[in-house]
């Protein structure tokens, strides 16, 4: 008896075992199966959600802009590179000054020296384009460089009056002080060029803008003065030290769309912007199609 209780023990304990043996690995498997279920959620979620894809799409979006930018500054920096090769082969070839269809004619003139170091900076640069020049000097400063104001007549440039002194407070006080001052101004470039030299170009200082000035404009004319002003200035007086841009935005804004143009610039030693733009000045009017005159030739 006691050995059939002992064997049914045994087996009751055999059986729970199995039992319990079978429901671990139910329920492992089961885990196993829910992570895999979850993994694939995760799976779908990051590929499939639209949220993420948003994202992705923005990113492409904001590639293609990246992209587009870049090819717009490429394209630009080629039109900048072509647009100064244009302009090198017009300097060079001097093709715009043969070309006369437009009848374009610009005048460079220069007020105020002649100047120990500038002026000789701008008549290398006006030497190395074969263009001449007019100089509107004044007397007081050819006393001061005589063998400059020698060197722009020998090179063949026009030399006009622009009077002794500047003083503008002095010479409009009257036509009388005016004309003395004018005068003085020819003296000078007479005893340091000779006395066969003449001109008859005649700038106002400050130009013969005005009503005041109108009286000593008239007289100017019936002593045989030809009153030369400006209509485009790259704008070197108009502020102390301005830049290379500034200068060539003045220039640019005032002579557009004009046939005939006389350009108002300073070879004062103080105007150093002006040498350094000068020859994208000449540049460009040799690419417009300007011939580039001296104002004596008219």
């Amino acid at each position: 008896m006691k050995k059939s209780l002992r064997a049914v023990f045994i087996f009751t304990i055999l059986i729970t075992f199995v039992l319990i043996s079978t429901m671990f690995i139910y329920n492992k498997n089961k885990v196993v199966a829910q992570a895999i279920d979850v993994q694939s959620i995760i799976v779908l979620y990051f590929d499939e959600n639209p949220i993420n894809k948003e994202i992705n799409d923005k990113k492409i979006v904001k590639s293609q802009i990246l992209a587009s930018k870049a090819q717009k500054i490429a394209i630009n920096e080629y039109n900048v590179k072509l647009q100064e090769s244009k302009f090198d082969e017009a300097a060079k070839s001097n093709e715009s000054k043969i070309d006369n269809k437009n009848d374009k004619v610009a005048y460079l003139t220069f007020d105020d020296g002649p100047s120990s170091v500038n002026t000789m900076k701008i008549l290398e640069i006006l030497d190395e384009y074969d263009v001449k020049a007019t100089f509107f000097v004044l007397g007081s400063m050819s006393e001061k460089n005589p063998e400059v104001l020698l060197t722009i007549h020998d090179k063949g440039h026009s030399i006009g009056n622009h009077g002794y002194s500047h003083n503008y407070k002095k010479i409009y006080d009257n036509s009388d002080s005016f004309f003395k001052d004018i005068d003085r101004g020819e003296n000078v470039l007479k005893d340091i060029l000779g006395e066969e030299f003449n001109t008859k170009l005649l700038r106002f200082p400050g130009g013969s803008f005005g009503k005041k000035k109108s009286p000593m404009k008239e007289l100017s004319k019936q002593k045989g003065y030809n009153v030369v002003d400006w209509n485009v200035v790259i704008g070197d007086a108009e502020k102390k030290n301005p830049s290379k841009e500034y200068l060539i935005n003045r220039f640019m804004e005032t002579h557009k769309n004009k046939k005939n143009i006389i350009i108002l610039m300073h070879d004062t030693d103080a105007k150093n912007s002006t040498v350094e733009v000068l020859p994208q000045i000449i540049d460009i009017l040799l690419f417009e199609g300007y011939t580039i005159k001296t104002l004596d030739e008219e």
